[in-house]
């Protein structure tokens, strides 16, 4: 799993662009895949909003 973010703005707004590329070494079936990226997703907007207001 390897995860990046891009930031970029200007003077009135900022654009955070969150990459996520997952290898799975077996298939899974779409519901659980879903709550796997839904999981992940919460975590990093988590993680940035912590980041985002030292």
């Amino acid at each position: 799993m390897d995860g990046t973010y891009l930031i970029s703005g200007d003077e009135e707004s900022t654009t955070v662009t969150y990459t996520l590329n997952v290898e799975l070494s077996m298939p899974l079936p779409a519901m659980m895949r879903h709550k796997a990226e839904q999981t992940v997703i919460d975590t990093a907007l988590a993680q940035l909003k912590v980041f985002a207001e030292m």
